[in-house]
């Protein structure tokens, strides 16, 4: 089965997880909802997992004959339960992209993952047939991200689907159709697309956006749809029962058209702690739910979730202070410095791909091979503590805004000179206060352009030369010797 790429992700994505107790259940219980967690209902039978459940997960595909299912994570990670064989994972693999669906082969022996990039990874008896990299022509780019692939029923091809409704097609799965192609001029989707089911005869298939509209394409009919039934959470994923489907929403209602409805995870007593991601189907009409993190944290939020995001961050090098839970400024900083290193939007907000990317990212690489430095990125707006060639920490900066400026009747430009320099004097008590401003801590490296400590360091160059970091992780330095007299620092625009 397939699913979005905003169900999968987020803020419970290194967190602990709770007990699911085993056991076949028609109704799961409020408790039984938490991440990474497997609901069945109807004919579906409950294979777990059981236990703690299985952080980071990306989505669930069945076996054809409904005896079992495999749960992939976004490192890619596959978990066999049932009759479901392990056959191999990419969870070796250094992803450039999270694995965000899987797909099987008819007869059970293997299966594909696909990455949000379009990649294909294959194992056991499925054929890699292609990937959306190679598909697309020379020198062209992605859209928008992949979200999700689906199997013919032959298991001899696969079609794999973008965000925009766009459709790729390999093996012995037909081009039918796409999302822009049904279009018109001007018309713009009320909602992403997050997945795709295969129409009976492989000879179609279904497209589910998160607003609840449903496209169909070749012998896959309409059936109906939930577009414009203000329905207060998110379509999160679609499964073909029968000559109908079932829609699955994040807060755990499932929509049945023309499919047998075995009832939800909505209604249930309690709260819902996780979302839900995934629906996929057994021959007999029943389903399966699987729990998957919710979408976003940021400043203000608290709690273990939180918590384990520090921790994630820290782990990779982005200092943040204590990990206590809440999201503060400290938190916002680190997670700012890491979207400046993958490239993402620098918001401070741990949204759907940032997490996304901390679950297969590894720590900054510094451009010095050897030796102590400070190194300050001018492209990034990072700056790397680095010790004996390996990046020990990295914070956001905020650097010169090459904007002109005038002091005592003549003009300069607020420039932050690259080049090789050395930390030469420092004012290690209190604010220096100079005809630029005020500065907390400095540490000078060239001329009057210091490293210190500001009460504001936005995600762009903003300051009139200095690099600034915040008070915290000023007095951090000082504390933990990380810039002393002496110390090389490299400041470059283009990293070598």
């Amino acid at each position: 089965m397939q699913q979005s790429l905003v169900g999968v992700i987020s803020l419970f994505l290194f967190a602990a997880l709770l007990t699911s107790p085993g056991g076949t259940i028609e109704h799961p219980l409020a408790s039984d909802r938490v991440s990474g967690a497997v609901s069945a209902f109807g004919p579906a039978s409950d294979f777990g997992p059981f236990g703690d459940g299985i952080p980071n997960v990306a989505s669930l595909a069945a076996m054809s004959t409904g005896d079992g299912y495999w749960i992939v994570t976004l490192d890619g990670t596959v978990h066999a339960f049932g009759d479901a064989k392990w056959i191999g994972d990419a969870a070796g693999i250094q992803l450039r992209a999270p694995i965000v669906d899987m797909a099987p082969t008819a007869s059970g022996g293997g299966y594909w993952l696909t990455a949000s990039d379009g990649g294909v990874f294959a194992f056991g008896d499925a054929a890699f047939l292609g990937s959306v990299p190679g598909a697309l022509p020379p020198g062209a780019e992605l859209a928008k991200p992949i979200v999700a692939m689906t199997p013919t029923p032959t298991g001899l091809g696969y079609w794999i689907i973008g965000s925009d409704g766009g459709v790729f097609t390999f093996g012995d799965a037909p081009f039918v159709g796409s999302v822009p192609g049904q279009l018109g001029p001007g018309q713009r989707l009320a909602g992403d697309i997050v997945d795709i089911a295969s129409a009976p005869d492989g000879n179609g298939y279904w497209l589910a956006a998160t607003d609840g509209g449903v496209f169909t394409f070749g012998t896959a009919t309409y059936k109906g749809s939930a577009s414009g039934a203000g329905h207060p959470s998110k379509v999160a994923s679609i499964a073909g029962s029968g000559a109908g489907y079932l829609l699955a929403y994040s807060d755990g209602d499932v929509a049945a058209y023309e499919a047998g409805d075995h009832g939800n995870a909505s209604t249930m007593p309690g709260a819902l702690t996780a979302p839900v991601v995934a629906i996929d189907s057994t021959p007999d009409g029943g389903y399966w739910l699987l729990y998957g993190q919710t979408t976003e944290v940021r400043r203000g939020s608290r709690g273990p979730d939180v918590a384990a995001l520090q921790q994630r961050l820290t782990d990779l090098g982005y200092w943040l202070g204590n990990i206590d839970g809440a999201y503060g400024g400290l938190t916002s900083q680190a997670v700012m410095a890491f979207q400046k290193w993958v490239g993402l939007p620098r918001t401070g907000k741990a949204d759907a791909v940032t997490m996304q990317q901390l679950v297969i990212a590894s720590r900054p690489r510094p451009a010095t091979a050897d030796g102590n430095i400070i190194e300050l990125d001018l492209t990034r707006q990072l700056v790397f503590v680095v010790r004996d060639g390996e990046t020990l920490w990295t914070f956001n900066t905020s650097t010169g805004s090459e904007r002109p400026y005038e002091y005592d009747g003549r003009w300069y430009r607020a420039k932050t000179p690259e080049g090789r320099y050395s930390v030469n004097w420092e004012r290690p008590n209190g604010w220096r206060v100079s005809h630029l401003g005020s500065l907390w801590r400095p540490k000078y490296f060239n001329g009057g352009i210091a490293f210190h400590g500001s009460s504001s360091v936005p995600s762009y160059p903003a300051s009139h030369g200095c690099s600034r970091l915040t008070i915290a992780a000023m007095n951090y330095w000082y504390h933990a010797d990380l810039a002393p007299i002496g110390i090389d620092v490299w400041v470059y625009r283009d990293r070598p």
